[in-house]
């Protein structure tokens, strides 16, 4: 048998938030591959087992459908990101070694200004699972196309320092641009310098001049594409 073809996404969000709440058992966990979801993991057989009591009305026995290939193309023919568990091993000991330095942080943080302070968490940021989630979404600098990964820096749109812990993690609040266009984003945005139409098309301040456009790297012809996500 197979995966039940009316198992939907909003069943399987519901699933996830069934084993945020209730926890996973230790035995149905993922040898190779993961869920990854609002920053967490999840075994996906599990995820698509407790799925089927929001689409069918009981949970969906492991041995009637297959993990791995089958399992993961539905997860992703939805939407959702499948992470190899190597993967996630190698980000994990590298988010060790940031919370090592974020250590060294606390020595010094409260001493510093705003601003910043506020750089040194953006560095901590583009390194995380939050920078990770938007490379699934895009691979490239939303204004200019920048694709190289390690130019990329993960921006908030709604600023972190008023942001709640779930929005911090959320991947509709979140954008990849390339450094300068990161800082365009905080200068201008912020400032009501520029925005966007509903249609993406970018809005530019009269007051703004013509030789300030071109040193920051903007212009009228610029769109900004937005993460096509449900909320959480």
């Amino acid at each position: 048998m197979t995966i039940p073809n009316n198992i939907k996404k909003e069943h399987v969000i519901r699933a996830i938030k069934k084993v945020d709440s209730d926890g996973m058992p230790e035995k149905r966990d993922s040898n190779k591959f993961d869920l990854l979801y609002g920053g967490n993991y999840y075994a996906p057989k599990y995820i698509i087992s407790i799925a089927n009591i929001f689409a069918n009305g009981e949970e969906y026995p492991s041995n009637l459908f297959s993990g791995g290939k089958e399992t993961n193309n539905l997860l992703k023919s939805l939407g959702f990101n499948i992470v190899d568990k190597k993967d996630r091993q190698i980000s994990d000991f590298n988010n060790k070694k940031l919370d090592d330095l974020n250590i060294l942080d606390n020595f010094i943080i409260n001493e510093i200004r705003p601003t910043e302070k506020e750089q040194i968490i953006k560095g901590r940021i583009g390194q995380s699972n939050f920078k990770r989630e938007l490379l699934f979404i895009d691979k490239k600098c939303r204004l200019c196309n920048v694709s190289d990964e390690c130019f990329l820096v993960a921006s908030h749109i709604k600023p972190w320092s008023v942001s709640n812990s779930k929005e911090r993690l959320d991947v509709n609040n979140g954008l990849l641009f390339c450094p300068n266009h990161d800082a365009l984003f905080d200068a201008l945005f912020d400032k009501g310098l520029i925005s966007f139409e509903d249609d993406s098309t970018i809005l530019i301040t009269s007051t703004l001049s013509e030789e300030s456009k071109i040193f920051m790297n903007v212009n009228e012809s610029m769109h900004l594409k937005m993460n096509m996500f449900d909320e959480l």
